[in-house]
């Protein structure tokens, strides 16, 4: 059987390489640019992710994979930093302190945001299958937080 798959993401690969195992062949295409999850923007000399990628060490499932394929060789790991960049500024935002700083929000604001982080990471998992990221902090720290931290 021949299997074509569209996209060579992150899931698009794994797929076409499950499959493989199975003895299936495939043929994965993706558009001349790179688009979605994997694309970036050039900043002088810089490629810059559109979208953050990361992974932590709790990740089994990719940790796994990475293991499978033979790269754990390949694998940093990096202390990563945070930053919004606003008005031509770089708000540093990697402690409770930077965020108590971060100018763009008011003091209750922060209070409503630090409050949904400690909920976060006290909720089972699970509750937040029936709910989208968005919604969950709209309902949680409001839409003042969510258009000018969240989604800046």
């Amino acid at each position: 059987m021949n299997t074509a798959i569209i996209g060579a993401g992150l899931s698009g690969l794994c797929a076409g390489y499950e499959l493989s195992k199975k003895g299936i062949d495939v043929a994965i295409f993706e558009s001349k640019n790179i688009e979605g999850l994997a694309s970036s923007y050039h900043v002088n000399d810089y490629h810059i992710e559109k979208y953050y990628h990361h992974i932590f060490r709790s990740d089994e499932t990719i940790l796994k994979l990475i293991d499978e394929l033979g790269l754990n060789n390949k694998l940093e790991w990096l202390k990563g930093t945070t930053g919004y960049y606003i008005n031509e500024k770089i708000y540093p935002l990697n402690t409770p302190r930077e965020i108590l700083h971060y100018p763009h929000l008011s003091l209750f604001d922060k209070v409503k945001l630090a409050l949904l982080v400690l909920r976060s990471k006290r909720k089972n998992i699970e509750d937040l299958d029936n709910i989208t990221a968005k919604d969950l902090i709209l309902n949680s720290a409001g839409k003042f937080v969510y258009n000018n931290f969240v989604f800046v």
